[in-house]
Parts: structure tokens; sequence; C-alpha cells
């Protein structure tokens, strides 16, 4: 009888737990939606996902930094067993920074739902990814992978995703000036007109 109940056992549930490590700055606000995303998606796996926190500023986060290779300033990594790159679909995704920059929760959930089932996504991940250098545009939400871990044609440089954010901060500087043009000829005229 003992075998019998063994053998019906679902062998999911003797699986162990997918695990997810986050490293990030999570005691900043603007970190909270990304931590929000990460926990709502885990959170739909029960028991099949364990969720793990490093806060980066920390003893254990510089440990955990420390132990997988990483370096610089890194808003978010997310280790899913053992990788932050991850092939969905025959994509790869790089779980690094902000939700929504380089993955989205749907990813996380897609990448979960492989894993848990038994499907390892994890891939090598491309150069640069674990350290402050990497550019999160590299490889984009649903470029190919390639051997090397690259998408073709990606600006691998530090600053490739920035140049993008030019005319927004230009544009910005320039109605910030007009403003201040306006309020000193404001405040002027009356004191002009008194003379």
């Amino acid at each position: 009888m003992f075998i019998v109940s063994v053998l019906m056992f679902p062998a999911a549930a003797l699986a162990a737990p997918v695990k997810v490590e986050a490293l990030g700055f999570f005691d900043h606000p603007p970190l909270q939606p990304t931590k929000d995303a990460i926990q709502k998606v885990c959170q739909e796996f029960g028991d099949q996902v364990q969720l793990v926190f490093h806060v980066e500023n920390t003893a254990d986060g510089n440990k955990f930094m420390k132990d997988n290779g990483l370096s610089g300033h890194l808003p978010v990594v997310l280790y899913i067993d053992g990788s932050v790159a991850q092939n969905i679909n025959g994509k790869t995704v790089v779980f690094r920074d902000f939700e929504g920059q380089g993955w989205t929760s749907q990813d996380l959930e897609q990448v979960l739902k492989l894993n848990v089932a038994g499907q390892k996504t994890a891939v090598s991940p491309p150069a640069n990814a674990l350290t402050e250098a990497w550019n999160p545009g590299a490889i984009p939400p649903g470029a190919a992978a390639f051997a090397n871990g690259q998408s073709p044609g990606a600006d691998n440089s530090s600053t490739g995703n920035q140049s993008s954010l030019f005319p927004i901060y230009l544009m910005g500087a320039i109605i910030l000036l007009l403003v201040i043009i306006i309020i000193i000829s404001v405040v002027r005229r009356p004191a002009a007109g008194r003379k």
C-alpha cells in the first residue's frame, strides 16, 4: 500500500521550489513598484517558488554580490535558480534593473511557469550583465538570443540607452529656461514702470 501511495503522489510536489533571489536597493521608494511586481508574480506560485530579497546596501546584500561576482551600482538583479539570464521560447531575457527595463512581470511569470513545470530556462548571462557597465538595451524584450548571449546590433556601451533620453532632457531644459525668463520679465516690469 505504501508503494502505491508513493507512486501516486504527484512528482511536482516532490520537486524543490524554484528559487528567486532578488538583489536591489529595495529600501529606496523608486524600487517599490519593482519589488511589488516581483512579490506578486512569485506569490501566484505559492510554495513552488521560494523568494528571497537581499538589500544591496546591507551586509547580506554585499555578501550576495561578492558570492555572485556582482559589481557596481545595480538597482535590481534577479537570480532565478542561479542565473540572471533566462531563455523564453528562444529569446534571452536578462532579469536586472527596474521591471519594464529589459524584463517584465510577464517574462518573470513565464520563466517561473516553465521552471515549476521542470523545464530549466537558465542560460549564460551576456557580457557585462553582472556589472554596472551593462546596457539594459543590449537585449531588448523580444530580441532573439544568440550563442554569445548578445542580440544583433546591440549597443553595449554604457550610454546606449541614455542617448534616447537626451531629447527629453533638452526639451525640459528649454521649457525651464523659458519659464525663468518669463518670471524675470514679469517681476522686472512693474519695477521699471515706477521709475
